[in-house]
């Protein structure tokens, strides 16, 4: 877990308080979880099959941020909110984001 920082929206308002976690998202409980990240390039079929099941139980409003391949998502609990194509190192790499709904 890192610090817990004071984070301000637009520098003038405090924003609620959020705690950064870096770890690996297979082995973490992602129940409460805000938002997650998980830089999945190299994962493996098995590996990306963890991560949706250990998103069974995301609270609603929970955002998934993965990179390279479309998450199999159940899309009555899931909706993709955006696909991008951003500059990543001397390429580019596709990101997907998802919310619980």
């Amino acid at each position: 877990v890192l610090p817990r920082l004071p984070l301000y929206a637009s520098g003038k308002h405090p924003v609620p308080e959020v705690e950064l976690k870096l770890g690996d998202a297979l082995d973490e409980d992602l129940s409460r979880a805000g938002v997650v990240f998980a830089a999945t390039t190299c994962w493996t079929e098995e590996a990306l099959a963890r991560l949706v099941a250990s998103c069974k139980n995301a609270k609603s409003g929970m955002r998934l941020i993965n990179m390279t391949r479309r998450l199999d998502l159940p899309k009555d609990k899931w909706v993709t909110v955006s696909t991008l194509r951003a500059q990543y190192g001397r390429g580019k790499m596709t990101f997907f984001v998802y919310k619980r709904i």
